[in-house]
């Protein structure tokens, strides 16, 4: 429970009036911004550096928030997974903020994958005044050869200018894996339409990743949570083999069949398990087995205005027919 809602309850029994629902929100997005300032302190308007930071460094700082206090599941069928989406849901349906959302990670409540993983971060953007969208990529619904392997990442707009005459891209974040994606050669940020068209001219050595936040801070690592449907009986080191977890993990036994994995989701481990997944349906569908090639199979936009015409403008790029008949 956070701190405001707290204080709605404890005005609500000493019969004083409550905060109303503008305020609560207010207040709940102040205390988050005041989490990710004090781990992130450059984004902290007072801070003599925060001028000198681009959209770029906001936004990346901001993914790398997000994807260490969301915490994943190793599998959509676990209880742990069932508690984590259920309370994004209630995010997505404006019953909880996401200061709540985050608190419910934060105290090990539960886990999520890829997909819930997305629109946690999108809503964080929002919160910071970016237009962000939810992008998901890869075989949906499942193709006539069997493909149906996909993968959700974050869009968001930013300026790019250097000067007073503004220009946007869109520019795309994966929280899973904690990068962002970038010019191979001049690092700078790269456009969500024209890495697509690398893509599909097979140009996807002139595309390279922006990871982890580098200013001499130490942070930790994100969690998977696993519940004791997933726990009973086994050892540690069988979660080993989860790409979330991988063999250098810190493990906390919370009670109650409950453990908490602390290890960062790395995209070389994800990758490894696209090695006996989906770069196979890549093969199949004309691709080059590699993980950065679903990106030709955008099958949803949805969040900030102009989804549909994100979605239809980047199947126009892949020549990709319409295949799911809804945005």
């Amino acid at each position: 429970m956070s701190k405001n809602l707290r204080l709605v309850l404890a005005c609500a029994m000493a019969g004083l009036a409550p905060l109303g629902a503008a305020n609560f929100a207010l207040a709940d997005q102040r205390e988050l911004k005041a989490r990710v300032f004090a781990e992130y302190p450059r984004l902290d308007p007072q801070h003599p550096l925060h001028g000198q930071l681009s959209d770029w460094d906001v936004v990346c700082m901001l993914r790398e928030f997000s994807y260490r206090h969301t915490c994943y599941s190793n599998n959509v069928s676990s209880r742990s997974y069932r508690a984590g989406a259920a309370v994004v849901d209630e995010m997505l349906a404006n019953r909880r903020t996401l200061g709540e959302v985050y608190e419910f990670f934060d105290n090990d409540g539960g886990g999520v994958v890829c997909g819930h993983t997305s629109h946690v971060l999108q809503r964080l953007y929002t919160e910071f005044g970016y237009h962000a969208w939810y992008a998901g990529h890869g075989f949906s619904p499942p193709t006539p050869r069997g493909s149906r392997f996909t993968h959700a990442e974050t869009l968001v707009r930013i300026n790019v200018a250097r000067d007073e005459n503004r220009r946007h891209i869109l520019t795309l974040h994966d929280p899973s894996t904690n990068l962002s994606y970038v010019d191979a050669e001049t690092k700078n940020p790269l456009d969500y339409f024209e890495m697509l068209d690398r893509l599909v001219l097979r140009r996807a050595e002139t595309v390279a990743i922006r990871g982890a936040i580098e200013d001499g801070i130490h942070r930790e690592h994100p969690a998977t949570i696993c519940l004791s449907d997933e726990t009973a009986g086994r050892r540690p080191g069988f979660f080993q083999a989860s790409w979330n977890v991988g063999p250098r993990f810190e493990r906390i036994d919370l009670g109650d069949g409950k453990w908490k994995f602390s290890a960062p989701r790395r995209l070389e481990a994800f990758e490894r398990l696209g090695d006996t997944w989906w770069k196979k349906e890549l093969v199949a569908e004309g691709m080059p087995p590699e993980t950065i090639y679903l990106h030709c199979f955008p099958f949803q936009v949805s969040g900030s205005p102009n989804a549909a015409q994100i979605l239809q403008k980047a199947r126009a790029i892949v020549c990709q027919e319409d295949r799911s008949g809804e945005e």
